[in-house]
């Protein structure tokens, strides 16, 4: 069995977190029909573009600068503190969960970077 590294899970994950994104924002702006037409297309607008930034640091996580994990990481966080701002339920906590795994992950890609001599 081929071991998977830490950056291809990660990346694999910022996938998974952009598809999402982009899913929740086409969903939202479909769903909400009480909500008027100008604050869903801002916000679905807002969930398609965090879905692009995580699919771009996504990509770029795997690069050999250090830049690249830490700027991921810090957007990771930002998004993991944009929750404490929303209605905490169970579907926050589990999104909060996994941001917090790619949290996690881009400081050990950054940290296995700096490591390399």
């Amino acid at each position: 069995m081929n071991k998977i590294s830490i950056p291809k899970t990660a990346r694999i994950l910022f996938t998974l977190a952009a598809l999402f994104s982009i899913a929740a924002g086409v969903v939202f702006f479909v769903s909400a029909s009480a909500i008027d037409v100008a604050i869903r297309l801002g916000i679905s607008a807002a969930l398609v573009l965090h879905g692009i930034l995580l699919f771009a640091f996504g990509w770029l996580i795997g690069q050999t600068s250090p830049r690249y994990p830490r700027l991921a990481a810090g957007f990771v966080f930002l998004s993991l503190v944009a929750f404490i701002f929303d209605d905490l339920g169970p579907v926050d906590f589990a999104a909060m969960g996994f941001y917090l795994l790619l949290f996690v992950l881009c400081v050990r890609v950054y940290l296995s970077i700096k490591e390399k001599p």
